[in-house]
């Protein structure tokens, strides 16, 4: 039987402080058979100094952007160096759990034919306290309907086959930066809708205050939503997949820009996303996590008056 072959790519920019930490989750892997090539978009701190000793030894394999641009031109330049049969992502500030690759290699063996899977990941805090583990998809849900409410894959413990990853690409549109991700596996997914998983936490996303996420202007949430969905208008294949969930799309923008409204203490502006949210899926009354976003809005606007 074949040993599975995987690539790591990981994107960084100006991370020298915790990039080591992510690359040596990937060294402590109890599998063996992987490369890892670390895509550098010209970071001006100490990050090619700290990778330098790695690259001696053959560790790794550094690729540096010729000039400073989005992240998706990282990840695009580390699919085509890639190698292996089956690729996956890992930012600079992430961590893979040591069996992440074992696991991914057997689930592989198991499921022939499977091409793009995932594993599950927790969010962790800089000490590497626990701060909660994301909700997947219910187990009555298609890839297709619930990549439509949101991103629940995210970049991390996800697995593309190598005919996947030498066609699909990132978005290098600087209109979609922050969404890039969201934008490729809704792509992905409309040609692979039978989305694997591996039931185990094999990966952690590090929660701190300089993540790229916390970057972003409230405004962009739904100008992103906007560019993604203007896409998949104009292409017929994406519309026969995903024209009956365009409402779900539009409303679940809202309910992430007024939830994020509500974190920054701008109520009525949330108030408005969460009207427009109803608008375009009333259904959303009977979602609970909905409704949470609803009564934090309403507590935070009576203490502000």
């Amino acid at each position: 039987m074949k040993e599975i072959r995987f690539s790591v790519v990981i994107p960084t920019y100006n991370r020298a402080g915790l990039i080591l930490k992510s690359i040596d989750s990937v060294l402590a892997q109890t599998y063996s058979n992987y490369e890892i090539i670390v895509v550098d978009n010209r970071s001006t701190d100490n990050t090619l100094e700290v990778l330098a000793p790695y690259e001696a030894k053959g560790l790794i394999r550094v690729i540096r952007n010729p000039v400073n641009q989005e992240r998706s031109v990282s990840r695009n330049l580390g699919f085509k160096a890639a190698t292996g049969d089956f690729l996956t992502l890992l930012d600079s500030d992430d961590l893979m759990h040591a069996d992440n690759l074992a696991d991914a290699a057997s689930f592989i063996h198991d499921n022939r034919g499977c091409l793009f899977f995932h594993n599950l990941y927790q969010v962790i805090d800089e000490t590497g306290k626990v701060i909660y583990i994301p909700k997947m998809i219910r187990s009555n849900k298609k890839a297709v309907e619930s990549i439509s409410y949101g991103n629940f894959l995210s970049c991390i413990g996800v697995f593309i086959a190598r005919e996947i990853y030498q066609v699909y690409r990132f978005d290098e549109n600087p209109a979609v930066i922050g969404s890039e991700d969201w934008d490729f596996w809704i792509r992905v997914i409309a040609k692979y809708p039978n989305l694997g998983r591996i039931k185990k936490i094999n990966s952690s996303l590090l929660e701190h205050g300089s993540r790229s996420i916390f970057g972003f202007a409230l405004e962009s949430i739904m100008q992103r939503r906007k560019y993604i969905l203007g896409k998949i208008k104009n292409d017929s294949a994406l519309m026969a997949v995903y024209g009956k969930y365009l409402h779900i799309m539009m409303a679940s923008g809202y309910v992430v820009s007024a939830s994020a409204a509500n974190k920054a203490g701008l109520y009525r502006k949330g108030r408005e996303f969460i009207r427009k949210a109803l608008q375009y899926n009333p259904r959303l009354l009977l979602n609970i996590p909905f409704l949470r976003i609803m009564q934090v809005n309403a507590f935070g606007s009576v203490f502000r008056r």
